[in-house]
């Protein structure tokens, strides 16, 4: 038996290392051979800055070597030895590690997608956008032209009206405007889709509870990650607003 415990009951535990050394004697071994385990069990704040060492023989149990982890090392002379132990601390740590929520670890393994989806959905509604301001401009200045057609009787009017209206130059501003607003749509989407990857791309938070501060800190980042993935469903959401929004706006400055 063994008691872990930290110099104060407010200060943050943040990894946890633990070694073993044993001598046993094999039954084909004519004197005892020391053994050895080592246990690293760190959070993800803890191997942030983290300078792992190469061993004889090391299981990492976790996502990746980036994030939290439990880092099992065995020195061992006799390697059926080691890899009984092996097989018996990794089943034991994974029986007590809580699995990720499903839809959160999805969201965080694709995130890069969710983020390309994202700026390529609002890419494309600015697209949808412009043509339905095209038409609403289309629409509007032939039924004005119409309009100026119908109140004159010759020919020579008529071709003077349509004269008029093309040397205004007003469907060139449009399609001008209608090449900015696709630049500024291009940024956007960057923008969008960047965000909402940041958004997505947050991990889990692990914890080593030894001490009331510990305690207290996942509480804390308990509701810090409630509120990150609040960010991510708004950033998705202002997002869509935000497309729909530009493209009401362009209409109704164009139409």
């Amino acid at each position: 038996p063994f008691v872990i415990t930290a110099s104060s009951p407010l200060e943050i535990v943040r990894s946890v290392d633990l070694t073993w050394d044993y001598l046993i004697q094999f039954n084909h071994k004519k004197y005892p051979e020391k053994q050895g385990i080592d246990i690293r069990i760190w959070t993800k704040k803890a191997n942030e800055s983290r300078i792992l060492r190469q061993r004889s023989e090391t299981v990492i149990i976790g996502s990746s070597e980036n994030s939290s982890f439990f880092n099992i090392t065995i020195r061992h002379t006799a390697r059926t030895w080691g890899m009984d132990i092996e097989a018996l601390l990794t089943s034991h740590v994974q029986s007590f590690m809580l699995p990720q929520d499903g839809i959160r670890s999805f969201i965080k393994k694709n995130n890069g997608w969710i983020g390309l989806v994202v700026g390529i959905s609002f890419l494309l509604g600015s697209v949808v956008g412009i043509f339905w301001a095209t038409e609403v401009f289309v629409k509007n200045r032939l039924s004005k032209i119409d309009t100026s057609l119908d109140a004159v009787m010759d020919v020579s009017s008529k071709i003077s009206v349509i004269a008029q209206y093309l040397a205004s130059g007003e469907s060139a501003r449009y399609y001008f405007l209608v090449g900015m607003f696709l630049l500024l749509a291009l940024i956007a989407s960057i923008v969008a889709g960047v965000t909402v990857m940041g958004t997505a791309s947050s991990e889990e938070p692990s914890f080593v509870l030894l001490t009331q501060g510990a305690a207290r800190n996942k509480q804390k980042q308990l509701k810090e990650m409630k509120t990150h993935w609040r960010d991510f469903i708004l950033s998705i959401s202002i997002s869509l607003l935000t497309n729909i929004g530009a493209s009401y706006i362009f209409v109704y400055l164009t139409r």
